[in-house]
């Protein structure tokens, strides 16, 4: 049987298991398991590697924001480069402030020339969660060394923000390097936690075009 701690330091960072699962976890274990908002399935989960999605993690830990209600909205830009192609699926983002809405999310993704090379837009009805996944109807292959931009607009204002923003993060032997500026209010910057993504193996085929998943 797995202890909680393993739990923690293995499964709940892993991409495993969905957010809303990993806090249904901990719930449930607290309460013997008669609180839990969701049935876990009893099927084995695995799946084959090549169908895995990644998550790189942006920020050390995460907060409420105290005056996200007092907040006007606006975008949330990520700058970014990576060591190896990618095929690169989509974002994680904070859930909005206003309780038991559904929420409007319009995200592009760009290269250095500002070439659109993703345009997505998403209505997420809010849960008891602190992050929501957003995947792109296609993945878009990244190339190495080469500047890419993540925009994300949304009416409302997110209610948590990410602390401790990490310049570089190695994730399945992929360096993800940020290039925006850490100086600042981090509760103006940390509104977009984590980047899905796969590695890719060969790397040789590959060029920054969209593909079918």
């Amino acid at each position: 049987m797995m202890t909680m701690q393993e739990f923690t330091e293995e499964v709940a960072q892993s991409s495993f298991l969905s957010h809303e699962e990993v806090a249904n976890m901990y719930i449930g274990y607290n309460s013997n398991f008669k609180a839990c908002n969701i049935r876990f399935p009893s099927k084995p989960r695995s799946e084959p590697a090549q169908d895995a999605v990644f998550r790189c993690r942006r920020f050390e830990s995460t907060a409420l924001d105290p005056k996200s209600k007092g907040r006007s909205p606006q975008q949330s830009t990520v700058k970014f480069m990576v060591n190896q192609p990618i095929s690169f699926k989509g974002v994680a983002l904070f859930p909005g402030s206003v309780q038991f809405t559904t929420q409007s999310f319009a995200i592009e993704l760009r290269d250095k020339d500002g070439s659109l090379l993703m345009s997505h837009k998403a209505n997420i009805i809010k849960r008891d969660s602190f992050s929501h996944d957003i995947v792109f109807p296609r993945s878009v292959t990244l190339k190495s060394e080469a500047a890419y931009s993540i925009v994300v607009s949304t009416e409302d204002v997110p209610e948590r923000y990410g602390e401790g923003l990490k310049k570089k993060v190695i994730c399945e032997d992929v360096e993800f390097e940020f290039l925006e500026d850490i100086k600042g209010e981090e509760t103006d910057k940390g509104h977009i936690p984590e980047l899905l993504f796969q590695p890719l193996q060969d790397s040789t085929q590959y060029t920054a075009l969209e593909t079918k998943v």
